[in-house]
């Protein structure tokens, strides 16, 4: 019990009850000790601060790389600040559109453990896209703002906690990273608690925003880190995560098997508590709802006086008004219908071979999912599994409140 390892915070104190210490050393610049848990599996710890767990570092890591990288998959080139353990660094190889990766690590003992202790995360620093300099990150930029002006799609700061990355939390350090980054270039760095530290992150925002024109935090949940509600902060001057179209077909092609991150997660995590969501004056356009639909029969996928009627009797249900409608039938199976309405505009576009369909409704009026029909209450999915005569479970449905 002496060995376990106990991660003290100011307000909080989390005991790993079944741990032993396994390693203990103490570099030029700071302590590190290696513990073991039954659950947590290895347990990295930098200055009595938890740095990662095998159980939970790829919610962090994949995080980390993946949100910012998917939004540009013509980038080339990715400059990693820290990260010593080498786990950013291995979620930045599985991008085959990077061709070179320079990594600033300040302490080379923390790599050297971690590919002893944590193999199957420092396992890329064989890569042969890989310039890795053992040296002070922000001094190296500093040094090198001419040389790399303009020049890193990414730059992604993985760091220890306001302790021995002292200098890396400067203005002067971020205007740098500004300089270096292309014109499309994302800075992504790890944050802080969103939970417990409401006011320091309405100050980052504050100090970010005189350097880029985008920041966004965005979420992940690791439950070995403080609270287990943690952030990372996103920042560009012409990428707006909220707003910019993500080729996730690239990525799913990439087939990384990550253990957390996926299409859903990138998305909502930048949705964030209401208390750290800036007020504003917005409009209701009207809503926008998204129908993929599995597992039809093909003769209903390729039947067009069908499709047609069954968009019929969900405008003729919602009082929603007719103006225009076009079709294509295409040889040898599938039909697009398009109608325009009053409302806007409903559309169905058929995969008969696949037996998918997708349909797309938006509706500026004061429109509701349910509506009362011979005292039932329906909706369009309980319409479309009349026609369709498939299960419940073969429907993915979004809806989207238009707001400006």
């Amino acid at each position: 019990m002496n060995n376990a390892y106990i991660d003290e915070d100011d307000d909080v104190h989390i005991n790993y009850i079944n741990s032993n210490l396994l390693l203990k050393k103490k570099s030029k610049y700071q302590k590190i000790k290696v513990y073991n848990d039954k659950l947590f599996g290895n347990i990295l710890v930098i200055d009595d601060d938890l740095q990662l767990t095998e159980l939970d570092e790829k919610n962090y890591h994949e995080m980390l790389v993946h949100v910012p990288l998917n939004y540009n998959h013509n980038g080339k080139t990715v400059l990693i600040i820290g990260g010593g353990d080498g786990g950013t660094l291995r979620e930045v190889c599985k991008y085959n559109n990077i061709k070179k990766i320079i990594m600033i690590e300040i302490d080379q003992m923390v790599i050297d453990i971690s590919k002893k202790y944590f193999p199957k995360i420092a396992s890329s620093y064989n890569d042969k896209r890989l310039e890795l300099l053992i040296l002070d990150g922000a001094k190296w930029i500093k040094d090198n703002l001419l040389k790399y002006k303009n020049y890193f799609d990414f730059v992604l700061v993985d760091s220890t906690d306001y302790s021995t990355a002292l200098t890396l939390f400067t203005e002067e350090f971020y205007k740098n990273i500004s300089i270096i980054l292309t014109k499309d270039g994302i800075l992504s760095f790890n944050c802080m608690s969103i939970s417990y530290e409401e006011k320091e992150i309405q100050e980052l925002y504050k100090n970010m925003n005189k350097i880029f024109y985008y920041t966004n935090l965005y979420q992940v949940f690791i439950p070995t880190y403080v609270s287990g509600h943690y952030s990372f902060c996103f920042n560009s001057n012409k990428i707006d995560p909220l707003n910019t179209p993500i080729n996730f077909q690239k990525f799913n092609e990439m087939k990384t098997n990550c253990a957390y991150y996926n299409e859903n997660i990138h998305l909502s995590s930048f949705h964030l508590p209401n208390k750290l969501i800036k007020k504003v004056d917005e409009e209701r356009l009207g809503t926008t709802y998204i129908m993929d639909i599995k597992n039809i029969s093909f003769n209903i996928l390729n039947n067009y006086k069908l499709l047609k009627k069954i968009l019929h009797i969900i405008i003729r249900l919602y009082k929603l008004t007719i103006v225009n409608e076009s079709f294509k039938i295409f040889k040898p199976q599938g039909i697009t219908i398009s109608i325009v309405l009053e409302e806007s505009h409903i559309t169905i576009h058929t995969w008969p071979e696949k037996g998918k369909c997708c349909i797309d409704l938006f509706s500026c009026s004061d429109f509701h999912w349910d509506f009362i029909n011979n005292n039932y209450k329906l909706n369009i999915k309980d319409i479309l599994k009349y026609f369709f005569k498939n299960n419940v479970n073969d429907y993915n449905i979004k809806s989207i409140n238009r707001y400006i």
